[in-house]
């Protein structure tokens, strides 16, 4: 397949190797006490370095220009192996993006990236709304309804 960009890949495993370091380069290093014991804050190691598991830095650690060109790729790949590791990375983006929805930090900028990356909708089924018509004159009622109108 022919593409107007240079990956940093040439074949499966190589890219399963980068598909790791760019996991590992998000995850950060444990930062441990004196002892070698890693430090634990609220119940999780402390990293340093941490950064969020992105698409568009997925992308750039690929090799591709952007998102689309990610996305292009994969709907163009004729090896099957390449395109199931690059949508479980995406996959894996996806769900750092889901868990952030439970972070009170980060759930506005999760709920952003899963709907515009990951085509998450928040719509719910939109329901008809029939138009009411208030009259209030009740003698034009009464005439149109063939009523006797006494008040003329």
């Amino acid at each position: 397949m022919k593409h107007r960009y240079k990956l940093n890949f040439k074949n499966i495993k190589e890219l399963q190797s980068l598909i790791d370091e760019y996991f590992d380069q998000c995850e950060g290093k444990t930062i441990v006490d004196e002892n070698g014991h890693p430090i634990i804050k609220n119940g999780r190691e402390v990293k340093a370095g941490a950064k969020p598991a992105t698409i568009t830095g997925l992308v750039i650690h690929l090799g591709f220009h952007s998102r689309h060109d990610l996305i292009t790729y994969i709907d163009n790949c004729d090896n099957e192996k390449i395109k199931e590791a690059i949508i479980l990375a995406k996959t894996r983006c996806e769900n750092y993006a889901e868990q952030r929805l439970y972070d009170a930090h980060g759930s506005r900028g999760a709920q952003f990236s899963l709907q515009f990356n990951f085509g998450w909708n928040d719509n719910t089924e939109k329901k008809e709304v029939s138009a009411v018509q208030i009259i209030d004159d009740i003698a034009s009622i009464m005439r149109g309804a063939g009523g006797n109108d006494t008040t003329e």
